[in-house]
C-alpha cells in the first residue's frame, strides 16, 4: 500500500510539473494578446524611447526606464512568424556570456525565454504577431515594467496540436514510468526475499525472538536489541570498548545496522538497512559518534563491503601476536547470521522499504 501511495504521489508530482511547465509567466496571466493593429508607440511605457531592429519584424521600438531596465516590441506581420522571431532571440540569449540561467518553454500558446543573470533578470516572449522582451535589475522590477505598460501577453488560442496531446503524453508517461518503477522495485524485494527452509515447523515469535538475542555473544562484534517500537536492532558494537578500537583501526567508516519486524501471523521478518557516517576520534580511543536519525540511507542494499585487518595489538578476548583478529566488517558478516537462523526456524526473510512495514 505505501508503496502504491508513493507511486500515486510521484506521478501526482510529474502531472503537476508538466502543468506548470506550460502554464504562462505570472506577470502575463491578466494580460489579453495584442492586436496587431496596435501602434507600437503606444503599446511601451513612457521612458526614453529608440528604434530597434530585429530580422523578421516590420517593426521595433525600445524603452529604457529610469532604473535602468528595458522594455521592446518586435511587430511582425504573422504570429507564426512572431514564433520564429522568439526562437531567434533565444538563441541570441544563448550567445550571451553574462546570463547564468535560461529556461525556454515553446508549447503550443505559451512561447517564452525567461533568464537571469548575477545582477538583472529578463523575461522574452511571443503573443500573437508581437515579441517583447523586459529586462531588469530583479523579477520585480521586471513584473513592475510590464505591469506599467500595455504590452499584450500570450495568445489565446491553442494553435499548435502538441500542446492538446502533451498533458496526455504526460499522463501515459507518468503512468509508465509508475509501472515500470513499481515491477522493478517488486521484483528486486522478490528476488532478495529468502524463503524458509522446507520442511521446518515455524517456531513462535518469543522463540525466534529469543534465538535471535542469543546471536549477541562477547566473542562476536555486534549486537541484537529491542528498538523503540518494539523491533529488533542488530548492529556492530559501536559503544563497547572491546570493540571500537578494532573498528577504527580497521578504517570502519559507515555505520550500519537491520532492523527487524517479526509478523507472526505471516510468519516473516521484514528487514531494513540503514548507513551512516561514523565519527571517530583522531586517535579512535572513544566510542565514535553515531546519529542514525540525521544522516542515513534506508531500504534494500544490493551490496556493502568494507576491508580491515587489525595487527599487533590485543584484541577483545586477550588474543595477542600477529595477525590478531580479521573481521571483514561486511553487513553480509552480520546480517548472514541472523537469515540463516530466520529461515532455519520456518520463517521467511523479507527486505522492505518503508519503517512502517516493520
Amino acid at each position: 500500500m505505501r508503496l502504491w501511495l508513493s507511486s500515486l504521489v510521484s506521478l501526482w508530482l510529474l502531472i503537476l510539473l508538466g502543468a506548470c511547465s506550460v502554464s504562462p509567466p505570472p506577470e502575463l496571466v491578466d494580460r489579453s494578446p495584442l492586436s496587431s493593429d496596435a501602434v507600437i508607440g503606444d503599446v511601451l511605457p513612457p521612458g526614453r524611447s529608440s528604434t530597434v531592429n530585429f530580422p523578421g519584424a516590420t517593426e521595433g521600438r525600445a524603452v529604457e526606464s529610469e532604473r535602468g531596465g528595458h522594455l521592446s516590441a518586435f511587430k511582425f506581420p504573422s504570429p507564426e512568424a512572431a514564433k520564429a522571431g522568439l526562437r531567434d532571440l533565444a538563441r541570441t540569449l544563448q550567445q550571451r556570456q553574462d546570463i547564468q540561467s535560461r529556461s525556454t518553454v515553446a508549447i503550443g500558446r505559451v512561447q517564452y525565454v525567461r533568464y537571469s543573470g548575477k545582477e538583472f533578470a529578463g523575461l522574452a516572449w511571443a503573443g500573437g504577431n508581437w515579441v517583447f522582451v523586459a529586462e531588469a535589475a530583479t523579477e520585480n522590477a521586471v513584473a513592475d515594467m510590464i505591469r506599467t505598460s500595455r504590452v499584450g501577453g500570450l495568445s489565446a488560442e491553442v494553435d499548435d496540436i502538441s500542446a492538446r496531446i502533451f498533458p496526455w503524453l504526460l499522463l501515459g508517461a507518468a503512468i509508465l514510468i509508475m509501472a515500470l518503477t513499481q515491477a522493478l522495485i517488486m521484483l528486486v524485494l522478490r528476488f532478495l526475499a529468502v524463503p524458509a527452509d522446507p520442511g521446518v515447523p515455524p517456531l513462535s515469535r518469543d522463540d525466534l525472538v529469543a534465538k535471535l538475542q542469543a546471536l549477541d555473544r562477547p566473542e562476536l562484534p555486534y549486537r541484537i536489541s529491542q528498538g523503540p517500537r518494539g523491533e529488533l536492532v542488530v548492529e556492530w558494537k559501536y559503544a563497547d570498548a572491546r570493540w571500537w578500537g578494532i573498528m577504527a583501526k580497521a578504517g570502519l567508516r559507515n555505520a550500519y545496522r537491520l532492523r527487524l519486524g517479526l509478523d507472526e501471523r505471516r510468519k516473516k521478518v521484514n528487514a531494513i538497512d540503514e548507513f551512516t557516517e561514523i565519527e571517530w576520534d583522531a586517535q579512535g580511543l572513544t566510542a565514535p559518534s553515531i546519529r542514525f536519525r540525521f544522516r542515513f540511507f534506508r531500504g534494500v542494499t544490493l551490496a556493502r563491503y568494507e576491508r580491515g585487518v587489525a595487527y599487533g595489538f590485543r584484541g577483545p578476548l586477550g588474543q595477542a601476536g600477529g595477525k590478531v583478529l580479521d573481521y571483514t566488517f561486511d553487513m553480509m558478516e552480520l546480517k548472514g547470521p541472523v537469515i540463516e537462523l530466520v529461515t532455519a526456524s520456518g520463517w521467511n526473510f523479507q527486505p522492505v522499504i518503508w519503517p512502517c512495514e516493520l
